[in-house]
């Protein structure tokens, strides 16, 4: 299976073309979990936010249906590039913002998988975002979610501010719009916008679009640059279900 490698000396990153962040092309329980399920439910399923097709790939490898969504054309004419011919059947490109210009029919999905996506959309739009994907999913599917956390020595100026907000129980505490005055670095490849989500504050959300929320938890990926990593809560992640 041909997958992009990356561009970047760091293994496992492949910094996008749009400046939001990078493509990381490793596995973890979510994604793993996510992968799993399509090979004993099928498909078909959303990739929202492919960038170069890492995910995709993985699960066209796993036999179905897979629509794959992105914000930047270029990414997804690698994707078509470097698609496997014998997956090519299976593939449907959707151009567009996730989620203003991306829409679909009710119960079309039987899956959704938002891997490092979520952490650019502002409060309102992922609120918007996770109720059309409870539309898009048919009775019993289910969201897969893996998001950026503040919880980063990368974004470590940020955290006592963070923590103020919480405290003061603001709806979107980790939501910046000003990123330069906080990141330590990295600035080459991210834009001023991110919205760091915690595990309270994505799981009253996925229970305000009328999900179940099957697990949901902080989590630590050791195999990514130390300015990424900090105490083990650099990520958080979620399994969803729309009940029947």
């Amino acid at each position: 299976m041909a997958i992009p490698l990356p561009l970047n000396p760091e293994i496992f990153l492949r910094p996008t073309l749009n400046s939001m962040g990078y493509m990381y092309a490793k596995n973890n329980a979510y994604t793993d979990a996510y992968y799993k399920y399509i090979v004993s439910n099928g498909g078909p399923t959303l990739d929202i936010g492919v960038a170069f097709g890492y995910t995709t790939f993985k699960a066209l490898a796993c036999g179905v249906k897979v629509h794959a969504n992105d914000i930047c054309p270029q990414h997804l004419d690698i994707v078509k590039k470097e698609c496997p011919d014998s997956y090519k059947k299976n593939l449907e490109l959707v151009p567009g913002k996730f989620p203003t210009a991306v829409d679909f029919d009710e119960n079309t999905f039987q899956s959704v998988l938002a891997s490092r996506i979520l952490h650019f959309l502002t409060g309102d739009e992922l609120v918007e975002g996770l109720a059309k994907i409870f539309q898009w999913l048919k009775p019993g599917g289910k969201l897969f979610i893996i998001a950026e956390s503040p919880y980063k020595k990368l974004f470590a100026p940020f955290i006592p501010t963070y923590k103020k907000r919480v405290l003061q129980n603001m709806s979107w505490p980790g939501e910046i719009t000003n990123l330069s005055k906080y990141a330590t670095g990295r600035m080459d490849h991210l834009q001023e916008f991110i919205h760091l989500l915690d595990d309270k504050t994505l799981g009253r959300e996925l229970r305000n679009a009328g999900f179940k929320v099957e697990k949901i938890s902080m989590f630590s990926k050791k195999s990514l640059p130390s300015d990424a990593q900090l105490d083990g809560r650099e990520s958080v992640g979620a399994i969803a279900v729309k009940p029947e």
